[in-house]
């Protein structure tokens, strides 16, 4: 999964990685933050590091659902934010 956000400045920010599901909700451990590197031509795969961010959990359903987070990284807080289903998997159960 990636996550496209913002910091509590604005400043933008992603965070990646793979999930477990488990109780039908899917957790992602250990989110990584890439940071450092440079776009373009100055670009360099050394400059990269990839801290980790924190704990996502994401509750799903037909309609949508709630991704809850937590973290220890400064600029962002713990929270939740409300999910609405923008496509759905083909052959799934969910209604069009």
């Amino acid at each position: 999964m990636f996550w496209f956000t913002y910091d509590e400045t604005g400043q933008q920010s992603w965070m990646f990685n793979t999930g477990v599901i488990n109780d039908g909700q899917v957790h992602l451990p250990g989110l990584k933050q890439p940071v450092g590197a440079r776009f373009g031509r100055s670009f360099d795969p050394d400059d990269v590091v990839k801290p980790q961010w924190g704990d996502l959990t994401l509750d799903l359903d037909c309609s949508g659902g709630t991704a809850s987070y937590t973290t220890d990284t400064e600029g962002f807080t713990d929270g939740s934010q409300s999910l609405v289903r923008l496509t759905k998997l083909a052959n799934s159960n969910c209604p069009n």
